[in-house]
């Protein structure tokens, strides 16, 4: 099975769910599959009402470690460093970029920093975290998977209320509000570097640590912000309203 299949399996299961529930005009999902948000943003960048999110599918779980591995993607692999260093960026993370695979036969979601470390059983991160002195980092810990219709429904809830406790975040769900997803995605690409080519223009990109050449990014990061919203907004345009329901005849006026 290849990434793809599951990115448009999950495009079947949210489709399925509207039929039943009724279609979300304030919901826009991008899949990128083949252009140039693949490489910069994952497989799937989603608007669900006010809630933004990021999706990676992967054909197993062990493939989100082998994509921010030596031998990986250069950029996954400077955000997961980056979000082991950054707990604001990790806490973005944890509400608004997730890993999607197959679970014992079902599409399940784990938040994306998670799913890169192995699963332990509970007596075993007992030992390691009361019983030895080694570093604990949040990250080095798996997240139950979450089922898609949690994960739908988690995405789907009605309350935007924002939370006292944690500023700036929802108060219930996941996903996160547009102001926090922009800061999330300047999180992706801090690591950017500033080089200068022939002619004195400044390029932004990262060194290859496979084979040190220098990748060009092509976009400032508010400019990929800019066209991203662009891509949303030109999507949403494409989506019917919702249909005024019948009157009621029973109902007098």
């Amino acid at each position: 099975m290849y990434e793809s299949h599951y990115t448009h399996h999950f495009f079947r299961l949210w489709g399925a769910r509207e039929g039943t529930l009724g279609l979300t005009p304030e919901t826009v999902l991008l899949g990128n599959s083949q252009n140039d948000f693949d490489a910069k943003f994952g497989d799937l960048a989603g608007k669900a009402g006010l809630r933004y999110f990021l999706v990676e599918f992967k054909s197993d779980r062990a493939g989100i470690a082998q994509e921010v591995g030596s031998q990986g993607k250069p950029h996954r692999r400077a955000l997961y460093e980056h979000l082991r260093k950054d707990s604001d960026c990790q806490q973005l993370a944890s509400v608004g970029h997730f890993a999607g695979y197959p679970e014992n036969g079902l599409l399940a979601f784990e938040p994306y920093g998670h799913a890169i470390a192995s699963r332990q059983t509970r007596p075993d991160i007992v030992n390691n975290v009361l019983l030895k002195n080694d570093p604990w980092h949040a990250l080095d810990y798996a997240r139950e998977p979450i089922p898609f219709g949690t994960f739908y429904d988690l995405l789907n809830t009605t309350d935007d209320t924002l939370s006292t406790l944690v500023p700036g975040f929802y108060s219930e769900g996941i996903g996160l509000p547009l102001a926090k997803f922009e800061e999330y995605i300047h999180c992706m690409y801090q690591h950017l570097e500033q080089v200068k080519d022939d002619d004195g223009n400044i390029l932004l990109g990262i060194t290859d640590p496979k084979n040190h050449t220098f990748i060009y990014f092509k976009d400032t990061v508010p400019e990929l912000i800019a066209r991203l919203h662009a891509a949303f907004n030109t999507l949403r345009k494409t989506i019917p309203p919702r249909p005024t329901p019948p009157a009621n005849p029973a109902q007098k006026p």
